[in-house]
């Protein structure tokens, strides 16, 4: 039986194999299309939406909505199997991420009024 060590370095391959010699044009291409259309963006303030006045800015209403789909979305992720204490110590901090942070970023911005104005800052 080979060391786990070694069987780890069999199934890892060195990054200089995971990187193509050569791009193929037609990727190379789109990537180009890519960079030269994509839009630039003059903000010199931020909108008056986007300032904090220490007070709500959504209804009641609007609040309980979004703390029910917080809510719904931890349920979902409590109740997934790959969350079981006796997986906890298998996970990575792309899986937390992926499957804990996101889905409750999502359920908090789900209607979010700025669009791509928005940001989150801590």
């Amino acid at each position: 039986m080979l060391p786990l060590i070694l069987i780890s370095f069999l199934f890892k391959k060195p990054v200089k194999e995971m990187i193509p010699e050569i791009i193929p044009p037609t990727i190379q291409e789109e990537c180009n299309k890519f960079v030269s259309n994509f839009p630039t963006r003059s903000v010199s303030r931020l909108p008056y939406g986007l300032s904090h006045t220490g007070d709500w800015k959504e209804s009641e209403e609007k609040l309980i909505e979004v703390a029910i789909k917080i809510l719904e979305t931890l349920k979902i992720i409590w109740c997934n199997p790959a969350f079981r204490p006796e997986f906890v110590k298998t996970l990575n901090e792309g899986t937390y991420v992926n499957n804990v942070v996101v889905p409750l970023i999502h359920a908090t911005l789900f209607d979010n009024p700025f669009g791509e104005s928005a940001f989150i800052t801590t």
